[in-house]
């Protein structure tokens, strides 16, 4: 499956993902349980819960601090 465009957005703004094994690990993890929660992959619901878990995550030591985590709208 392709990602959407606006899963590219993201994935530009955030260029950990894909070449941080930890954060990239720790996000989809975010992802799958996102979809098990029912939450529209495409929605500014699952964009703004994936942008609030990712700093949950590095607030509580999940990722590095040198990690910086952007949302697109």
């Amino acid at each position: 499956m392709e990602a959407t465009d606006r899963a590219k957005r993201w994935a530009k703004v955030n260029p950990w993902f894909g070449k941080n094994p930890k954060a990239t690990e720790v996000a989809v993890n975010i992802h799958v349980r996102l979809l098990k929660q029912g939450v529209a992959v495409e929605s500014d619901d699952y964009y703004n819960k994936l942008y609030y878990l990712l700093k949950l995550a590095k607030q509580l030591g999940f990722l590095d601090a040198r990690v910086k985590i952007r949302t697109t709208r």
